[in-house]
């Protein structure tokens, strides 16, 4: 019996292993999750990580630089599950581009 592939514009076929950069990438992301309980994961945190990876080429230094960010330049609880400061953030930015 021949099962079609669910994804047949699929890139890759799925039984392949990620490739390393996606496995740093998730180890990067899964400790900052460990470390900093409160935040978990917000959208758009893989592309920092990410980011960080490229240029550090250190998954190390990156997910440092990654826990550092998010404790010293954002205030408390500003990724909360209410999102709060993101919020506020987003009315100051909004307030600050309308003519």
């Amino acid at each position: 019996m021949v099962v079609s592939n669910p994804l047949p514009h699929s890139p890759r076929p799925l039984y392949e292993e990620e490739p390393p950069f996606v496995s740093s990438l998730r180890r990067v992301l899964l400790a900052v999750s460990v470390v900093r309980e409160d935040i978990q994961y917000y959208q758009g945190m893989n592309l920092l990580a990410g980011w960080l990876l490229i240029v550090m080429m250190d998954e190390e230094k990156a997910f440092w630089t990654l826990a550092a960010l998010l404790q010293y330049s954002f205030p408390e609880q500003y990724f909360d599950t209410t999102l709060s400061g993101v919020r506020v953030d987003e009315v100051r930015e909004r307030r600050r581009c309308d003519p």
